[in-house]
């Protein structure tokens, strides 16, 4: 379990961690710091900005939470964990530093204008969809009160980097020069051979067959093979012996019984209004109706279709704002809801239908109930039988004995290869699945007892290799299979490769490919038009090199590409330069890349001249009893 919990650390903190880390202090960061919270112990401060206790502890679980790891492993990734938190709050306290001192105004109409624009807040259709705005603010635990000021303090950096990198701009020569090289596009005439369509009718005489063996025995080889005794324990083959009183289950059911609730859903239309007044004058007039169509018929017409959302199996938590929450909730079906103020203006809910909250017996619950709390005890399980396992082979116990004193299956396998085959050349069933499997069979010395491993899975094996068939060279009469098959792929090669010479000799001297294959009765394929890494070029139909042989080539050059199943003769029957717009998609890519690129640098280097120019406290001893105490 420790090395699969290791390899987990890896790929989450390069994959995971470090974006969704980032990207909650985009959220979180420093915005916690003008939320009027009571302040707790500083844990981090630079210059004025602080951060106390209250924010660590908050980043570092959430930070926890992201990376998806049950907490008894959290000792493992606690050092890189605290490490980029601290990194990150360092940097976002920095630009706080720089920006608390500076007149930068963030408007009311920048933020509305900023989160319209979002793509995180764009329905199918790309519209703003308030609907998509309410579920993300849920999914991040944020009020919109909360959200609007962090974003107003993530603006303002956003214009100290612009402010201070505003002169960054690319050089429109080295612009032009990439985007010449990057789109210029080329066509050429081709004809394929492929060594499938050279059929070989005559059979290799013994001697040829024989100085082929010569020639190559080193590389004709039978695999080394062994056969090993062996244990493998796992959770989930513990589990299953393992059985969970009904009483302990139901015990478990119910104070677990949210997570087998589907809450409450309503099927709402939300309309939004610029002011109060419009808003109740539209409500007073549909309510005339006591008919839900002419209600909804009449609303619908008092709005503009982006003012008019529909949200659909919506559930009470997910609004953050408590007006909202009970104008859409207490609000009976069919029934209009009193107005409530927004940061998007006026809104009005008409309530269209509801999903009563569903709570899964604990018939249907049991089952999943039993495989977790089975699975808990069976890591404590195993744990007690590895530990017993190993203390007997101290003792001086084998492999056969130790397993007895455990009562667990030895296994016996095969005859098997590094790569898990057998001598039939078919898979080995039934052996553990780590890599670390295989490896340890084949670095383990004959007849010794490899050591108690943990494999990916949180399980355990262990094993003794029993007899080596040694890795051997094949004999001409076990190679001859092979030998026949390496001898007609030459006898094809050689038969393409001395057409493919004919032909572009034959193009030579102002014939062209054309003329020559069809003299030969060659069907010429023109391509069309390719960049140098290969766009637009149908790589199913040519060898892979084909692009990088044609932009060595001039106009009207024939050339050849070998491939490992086929041949192309060439001809470069066109040249298209790049296009030089400046106003085009092309060029401001481009340019975008470049500045992208230089603005990385500068904002890197902008950061560690603010570290020289802020005072930077960390109390790291407290930080590591606020990190500990979460374990």
């Amino acid at each position: 379990m420790l090395q699969f919990i290791r390899s987990k650390v890896t790929s989450i903190f390069i994959k995971v961690l470090f974006g969704i880390l980032i990207l909650s202090f985009a959220i979180w960061g420093i915005g916690d710091i003008f939320l009027g919270k009571q302040k707790a112990e500083t844990t981090i401060s630079i210059g004025e900005i602080e951060y106390d206790s209250d924010d660590l502890r908050q980043e570092f679980e959430r930070t926890r939470k992201a990376m998806r790891l049950p907490p008894e492993y959290l000792s493992l990734v606690r050092p890189q964990i605290l490490d980029t938190v601290i990194n990150s709050m360092v940097n976002n306290g920095l630009v706080a530093a720089e920006t608390s001192n500076m007149t930068l105004i963030v408007s009311q109409n920048q933020l509305k204008n900023w989160v319209a624009k979002s793509p995180a807040f764009k329905d199918e259709l790309g519209k703003f969809s308030p609907e998509l705005f309410r579920r993300n603010l849920y999914n991040a635990d944020l009020t919109e009160e909360a959200f609007f000021k962090t974003l107003r303090e993530e603006i303002k950096r956003n214009q100290l980097f612009t402010a201070l990198g505003g002169f960054i701009e690319p050089n429109a020569k080295m612009i032009e020069m990439l985007l010449r090289y990057r789109y210029e596009k080329r066509k050429v005439h081709a004809v394929v051979m492929s060594l499938n369509d050279v059929a070989i009718t005559t059979m290799p005489k013994e001697g040829e067959l024989k100085k082929i063996y010569d020639e190559t025995k080193d590389e004709l080889t039978a695999p080394e093979y062994r056969r090993a005794t062996y244990i493998h324990l796992t959770p989930k083959e513990i589990a299953k012996e393992i059985l969970i009183p009904e009483k302990k289950l139901k015990e478990s059911y119910q104070s677990r019984k949210d997570e087998f609730t589907k809450p409450a859903t309503r099927k709402i239309k939300q309309f939004v209004f610029n002011s109060k007044s419009a808003a109740v004058n539209a409500k007073t007039k549909a309510e005339k109706s006591v008919d839900y169509l002419t209600v909804l018929n009449y609303m619908t017409k008092t709005v503009s279709s982006e003012k008019l959302t529909s949200l659909r199996d919506i559930t009470e938590p997910e609004f953050n704002n408590e007006q909202e929450k009970i104008a859409a909730f207490k609000t009976s079906v069919g029934q209009l809801s009193e107005p409530v103020k927004t940061a998007f203006g006026w809104k009005i809910f008409l309530i269209e239908s509801e999903q009563p909250e569903i709570v899964a017996p604990f018939k249907e619950a049991s089952a999943k109930i039993q495989e977790e709390l089975a699975g808990e005890k069976a890591l404590d399980a195993l744990f007690d039988l590895t530990n017993q396992f190993e203390d007997s082979l101290a003792s001086g116990a084998t492999i056969e004995e130790a397993a007895r004193t455990i009562n667990v299956e030895l296994r016996k396998l095969p005859y098997t290869n590094p790569q898990g085959m057998s001598q039939s050349n078919t898979a080995q069933k039934g052996i553990p699945q780590s890599k670390q499997f295989l490896s340890t069979l084949f670095s383990t010395v004959k007849g010794e007892q490899s050591d108690l491993i943990e494999t990916e899975e949180g399980g355990y094996f262990l094993l003794r290799p029993d007899d080596i068939l040694e890795r051997r060279t094949l004999s001409f009469a076990e190679a001859k299979t092979q030998l026949k098959t390496q001898w007609e792929s030459a006898q094809q090669q050689q038969i393409i490769m001395d057409k493919a010479k004919s032909l572009v000799d034959s193009s030579k001297g102002g014939i062209g490919l054309i003329n020559a294959a069809a003299s030969y009765g060659y069907k010429v394929n023109t391509t069309k038009p390719f960049t140098r890494s290969a766009d637009g070029l149908n790589m199913a139909l040519y060898p892979v090199e084909l692009a990088s042989i044609a932009f060595e080539l001039s106009t009207g050059d024939v050339g050849m590409v070998e491939g490992s199943t086929k041949v192309a003769i060439i001809e470069l029957n066109e040249i298209q330069k790049a296009t030089i717009d400046r106003k085009s998609e092309e060029w401001r890519s481009i340019k975008q890349e470049i500045q992208a690129s230089m603005q990385e640098d500068y904002i890197e280097t902008t950061l560690q001249l603010l570290k020289t120019k802020h005072n930077i406290a960390i109390n790291r001893p407290l930080i590591d009893q606020l990190t500990a105490a979460q374990e």
